[in-house]
C-alpha cells in the first residue's frame, strides 16, 4: 500500500504512526488538490489509523495540535461519493451498530459523541424537548448530528467495528428477588424475621424509633412531637417551617437562610404552590415512615458485601425525612443526611440556589405526579487482597476495549453502561452542602442517590458502592459555579426483572493530590497500586459472567480539584477494565485536546504486544523519571512507539 506526499513510502500498519513522523506533511495546496484529496480518502478507507483526518497539518504531523482544513470536513465526517467508511476499534469514526455511533467532524472543530438511534431521537427537535422528555425515546430511522444534519447511512462493510455493551440488552437473568444473608429486601421480610426496630450502631437509627427521645431526660417521644408539630395546622411560610423544625429538634435558634434566599428569587405563585402542594406531600411521606419501613435497615459498614433493595416509595419517605431534618445525629464516618446545611446556609450564590432548586424539583414532581413504581438497590462491595490481580503478570490486552468522546455526558450518552461516580470517600460528598461538581450534580439530578449517604460508611481503599435504579428528575447545564437547572427530565429508561430502572452507578473515590508537590506523588507506585485496586473493585463483576456486563462510562476520575493526571487516570481505568474484560466509554467533558491524546495513545496500546503487564512496567519505569524532563503522555508515546517498532 502506498501513500504519496513529496515521495512514496511503503508502510506497515503496526508502525504507521512512527512512519508518519518521518513523512513530510502535505501543503495546503496539496490538501486542496482534488487528486490529493481522493488519494487521502482511499488511504482512509484502507487504513486503520485513529483520527486519520486530524494527522494532516500544514506545519507538523501531530494528532494533538494540527488544525484540520475545513474544506475536508466531509472526509472527517466519514463520507465520500460512495458512502461512509468505518475504521477499526480505536477510531472515533466507528460504526457502533445499534448501541452507539461515534463520528468525527475533524480537527479543532467539535465531534459528535456516543450516540445511538434511541438516544439521539429525543434530541432532534429542540433543546426543550430533550429537557421535558426522556432521553431514551423510541427509535428513529436515522441519527442526527448536533447541528441537525443527517448522518449518512453506513455502506461500508470492509472495516471492522464494535459496540459498547449496554444493559438490559447484554444482561443475563436475575435470580428471584428475596432477602438473603447478603441482601436485605425491605419489602420482602418473612413474618418470622420481622423486627420493627433496632437502635444500635449497625442499623439506621430511624426518627420514628421508640428509642428516639427528644429531651435529655428521655421522657418525650421524638416521633410524637414531630407528628404533632408538623400537622396541628398547615405550614404557611418559610418562617413557619423554620419554627416547627426548631421545635421538634429542640433548638432555640435555627434559620433556614438558604430557603429564604431561594424563595426571594421565585414567583409568588411558585412559593404558594410549594406550601399548598409540595410541602404537604413531603410531610405526608415523612410521616408514612413507620408503615413503609417495617424492618430494621442494616448499615453498609466497611468490609461488608451486602445489598439493600427498597421501593421508590420507601426512598421518598427517607428523603422527605432528610428534607425535614428529622434524623438523629449522624454516626462517625458517615456523611450528613439531613438537609440542614443546604437549607440553613446562605444561598446567595447562583450555583447554590440552582442546586436547591434541583432538589426541590424532585419533591415538586412527586407531589404532582406521585412516586414512581419500582425499586432501587444500594450495594457495598469489598474485595479481599487475593481478589486483586498481580498487575505485573497480567496478560490481558486492550483490543476493542475503549471509545473516547468529548461531547457527551456520562449520564446521557453513557446510558445502559456502568456509570462512574467520581466519589468522595464519604459517599455523596458535598451534595447537601457546598459541593457542585460531578458527584454532587449527579446526586442533585437523581436525588434518590442521597439515601446512600444514610446507609454507607466511608469507603476503604478496597471498596466501592453500586447504586442501581435511581431515577433522574432534572436536566442541567454547566458545572461547579456555572451549574444551572435546565428543566424537568422524564426518565423512561426501561426496568429490569427486579423492577429497577436500568441505570447503574458505581461510586469510587480517588486519592487527592491537592498541592503542586503532591501532584507528582500520584506516580509513585503505592499510589498507582491503590488507584488500580479502587478502579478494579468498582468495575468488578461481582460473580457475574463478563459476557453479561455492560461497558463502563467514565471520564477524568479524580482530576480537577483532586489534582489527578487525566492520562494516568485513563490508563489506570483502562487497565482495570481490560483485566475484567469490560469495555470503557471515556468522556473527556468538552476537552477535545485530551480526547485526541487518549485516542492516539489507545491506538498504540491496541497492539497485541501491549498488555496490562506491559503498562504496569511502563508505570514502574516512569515512577523513577524526572517529571521536569518528560511528561507522562510523551513518555508513554515514545515507549509504546519503541515497543511496537522494535517488533
Amino acid at each position: 500500500m502506498e501513500f504519496e506526499t513529496n515521495k512514496t513510502v511503503k508502510v506497515k500498519q503496526k508502525n504507521i504512526l512512527s512512519y508518519f513522523k518521518k513523512i513530510p506533511p502535505p501543503t495546503t495546496d496539496q490538501m486542496e488538490n482534488s487528486k490529493m484529496e481522493n488519494k487521502l480518502l482511499t488511504f482512509a478507507e484502507q487504513r486503520d489509523l485513529n483520527r486519520f483526518a486530524e494527522t494532516f497539518g500544514e506545519e507538523e504531523l501531530d494528532l494533538t495540535t494540527t488544525e484540520f482544513p475545513k474544506k475536508r470536513s466531509r472526509i472527517a465526517a466519514g463520507s465520500d461519493d460512495e458512502g461512509t467508511f468505518d475504521v477499526s476499534a480505536t477510531s472515533s469514526v466507528l460504526n457502533l451498530q445499534n448501541s452507539s455511533q461515534l463520528t468525527t467532524d475533524g480537527g479543532d472543530e467539535e465531534s459528535s459523541g456516543f450516540r445511538d438511534e434511541a438516544h439521539t431521537s429525543s434530541k432532534t427537535s429542540t433543546e426543550q424537548q430533550q429537557r421535558n422528555g426522556a432521553v431514551h425515546s423510541p427509535k428513529t430511522d436515522q441519527t442526527m448530528d448536533d447541528e441537525g444534519e443527517e448522518e449518512l447511512p453506513n455502506k461500508s462493510s470492509k472495516m471492522t467495528s464494535f459496540s459498547l455493551k449496554r444493559i438490559p440488552k447484554c444482561s443475563g437473568s436475575l435470580p428471584p428477588l428475596k432477602s438473603t444473608s447478603q441482601h436485605t429486601v425491605l419489602f420482602d421480610q418473612p413474618e418470622s424475621r420481622k423486627e420493627t426496630d433496632k437502635w444500635d450502631d449497625n442499623h439506621v437509627k430511624l426518627p420514628c424509633s421508640p428509642h428516639n427521645k427528644i429531651s435529655k431526660n428521655g421522657n418525650r417521644s421524638f416521633w410524637e412531637t414531630l407528628h404533632y408539630t408538623l400537622t396541628f395546622s398547615p405550614i404557611s411560610s418559610a418562617k413557619d417551617l423554620e419554627e416547627r423544625v426548631m421545635t421538634y429538634r429542640g433548638q432555640s435558634t435555627m434559620q433556614l437562610r438558604g430557603l429564604h434566599d431561594y424563595f426571594r428569587t421565585c414567583t409568588k405563585q411558585y412559593v404558594q404552590e410549594f406550601f399548598t402542594s409540595t410541602l404537604p406531600k413531603i410531610v405526608e411521606l415523612a410521616l408514612l415512615l413507620p408503615s413503609l419501613i417495617t424492618t430494621p435497615i442494616p448499615l453498609l459498614r466497611c468490609g461488608m458485601n451486602h445489598k439493600i433493595t427498597m421501593t421508590h416509595q420507601q426512598a421518598a419517605s427517607l428523603m422527605s425525612n432528610a428534607f425535614l431534618c428529622t434524623y438523629p445525629r449522624h454516626l462517625k464516618d458517615f456523611n450528613f443526611i439531613n438537609f440542614t446545611n443546604l437549607l440553613c446556609s446562605s444561598a446567595k450564590s447562583e450555583g447554590r440556589r440552582q442546586k436547591l432548586k434541583t432538589f426541590l424539583h424532585y419533591f415538586d414532581r412527586i407531589a404532582k405526579d406521585g412516586v414512581s413504581d419500582g425499586n432501587l438497590t444500594f450495594e457495598r462491595r469489598s474485595l479481599k487482597p487475593d481478589e486483586v490481580p498481580a498487575w505485573s503478570e497480567n496478560t490481558k490486552t486492550f483490543q476493542n476495549m475503549m471509545l473516547v468522546d468529548h461531547k457527551g455526558k456520562i449520564e446521557q450518552e453513557g446510558y445502559g453502561m456502568l456509570q462512574v461516580d467520581f466519589a468522595n470517600k464519604y459517599i455523596g460528598g458535598g451534595a447537601l452542602g457546598n459541593g457542585l461538581v460531578q458527584e454532587e450534580i449527579r446526586f442533585a439530578i437523581c436525588p434518590e442517590l442521597v439515601v446512600s449517604m444514610l446507609l454507607c460508611e466511608k469507603m476503604n481503599d478496597n471498596e466501592a458502592i453500586i447504586m442501581t435504579g435511581a431515577e433522574q428528575f432534572s436536566d442541567y447545564d454547566g458545572y461547579a459555579h456555572t451549574y444551572m437547572w435546565s428543566g424537568s427530565f422524564h426518565d423512561l429508561t426501561e426496568q429490569d426483572e427486579w423492577r429497577r430502572i436500568t441505570t447503574q452507578i458505581v461510586a469510587i473515590d480517588a486519592l487527592p493530590f491537592h498541592t503542586p508537590l503532591a501532584v507528582r506523588d500520584q506516580f509513585k507506585m503505592h499510589n498507582v497500586r491503590r488507584e488500580l485496586k479502587k478502579a478494579y473493585c468498582g468495575f468488578h463483576h461481582g460473580g457475574e459472567s463478563a459476557t453479561n456486563l455492560p461497558a463502563i462510562a467514565t471520564g477524568n476520575w479524580g482530576c480537577g480539584a483532586f489534582g489527578g493526571d487525566p492520562i494516568l487516570k485513563a490508563v489506570i481505568q483502562l487497565m482495570a477494565a481490560s483485566s475484567l474484560d469490560r469495555q470503557l466509554g471515556y468522556f473527556t467533558w468538552k476537552d477535545l485536546h485530551l480526547r485526541n491524546k487518549l485516542e492516539r495513545l489507545y491506538q498504540m496500546m491496541q497492539s497485541p504486544l501491549i498488555n496490562v503487564g506491559t503498562m504496569w512496567r511502563l508505570l514502574v519505569e516512569y515512577s523513577s523519571v524526572d517529571a521536569s524532563e518528560e511528561d507522562f503522555y510523551s513518555f508513554l508515546l515514545d515507549s509504546l512507539t519503541t515497543l511496537n517498532y522494535d517488533d
